[in-house]
């Protein structure tokens, strides 16, 4: 569902692809090789429903962390998906909007030296559901499941 269009979204984008390839994945990239973005949703909110109690508006907050083995690419990466992402309008999604965003370095304790960087952008999605017959529990239901893959 919406996972699948923030997907469709970071991929078609020259900037991003350019830089991760195929390498965009939600909530877990396993052992896959730098530079390369995971998406994660949460905290859906449904700001409208129809009477019949589907839903017509929702939000969810969108995290895609940028992962690469050096500072400048990271911030490049992390960069590609904001100019991406932000005031994004398309499909169902209504409006996508930049809320902050937080560098790690994540150290190798053996080295004692940095091993890679990682970007983590937060954005807040507007959309509506692709299926006008879904209720608030199937789509409950899809978001913990998507993030329980972890």
């Amino acid at each position: 569902m919406i996972g699948k269009d923030i997907f469709d979204i970071l991929r078609n984008n020259a900037s991003v692809f350019g830089i991760v390839g195929t390498r965009i994945f939600p909530n877990n990239a396993g052992e896959a090789t730098m530079p390369l973005c995971v998406y994660e949703l949460d905290n859906l909110n449904i700001l409208s429903t129809y009477d019949n109690g589907r839903m017509n508006d929702c939000d969810i907050e969108l995290r895609v962390a940028c992962f690469s083995e050096t500072y400048l690419q990271c911030q490049e990466l992390a960069a590609s998906v904001i100019e991406c992402l932000d005031h994004y309008v398309g499909g169902r999604i209504y409006g996508a909007f930049f809320v902050s965003t937080n560098e790690q370095n994540i150290v190798d304790a053996e080295l004692d030296d940095i091993s890679y960087y990682v970007n983590e952008v937060t954005f807040r999605v507007f959309f509506t559901p692709v299926i006008e017959e879904i209720t608030t529990d199937e789509i409950v239901s899809e978001i913990q499941t998507t993030t329980s893959e972890t």
